[in-house]
């Protein structure tokens, strides 16, 4: 089964025509590829889906009547929480990366000594341990800013980008 993101009606509404509705994965003339190879996220299956004269009751729209044209704004209200989750994974993957850079580094030896003693090492585990950890405060914020009766998308927005950068 999927959620689908469907244009209903016959007029150019924008957003205002978007609804969301479950389809069965066994519907006549719905298909799905192999999964795509990707980088990252490998639990989630993302793969191309293919239509062809698919046929779906009206008792398939997520949220039913009330909820026809209101995919869009369905979609919105989860945005910022979806932004934080990939920047708390981003400080979680920073942060296991530096740990294992930090053990690399005790253990490899240059010139006779660890590679963790020599000056440079030290400067650049420092300001990895920095960004991290003004990473992790920034996202601990934006996380309470997004609980906030009004969520704030900016800062959730603004969390993605900068830790999912600083990640890299």
């Amino acid at each position: 089964m999927v959620i689908v993101a469907v244009k209903v009606g016959e007029g150019d509404e924008g957003g205002k025509s978007v609804s969301l509705v479950i389809l069965e994965a066994d519907r006549p003339g719905f298909s799905k590829a192999k999964p795509l190879k990707k980088v990252g996220m490998k639990a989630q299956d993302t793969c191309e889906l293919f239509f062809n004269n698919v046929r779906v009751p009206k008792s398939n729209i997520l949220g039913g009547d009330m909820a026809i044209g209101q995919g869009l704004i369905m979609l919105m209200k989860e945005l910022a929480w979806e932004r934080m989750v990939i920047a708390v994974m981003s400080v979680a993957g920073a942060r296991a990366a530096f740990e294992g850079t930090v053990e690399y580094t005790k253990g490899r030896k240059a010139f006779g000594k660890p590679v963790a003693s020599f000056q440079n090492s030290k400067f650049k585990l420092a300001e990895m341990r920095s960004e991290i950890e003004i990473a992790q405060a920034y996202v601990d914020r934006c996380i309470k800013l997004v609980q906030q009766p009004k969520p704030s998308p900016e800062a959730a927005a603004a969390a993605k980008y900068w830790c999912s950068d600083m990640m890299k």
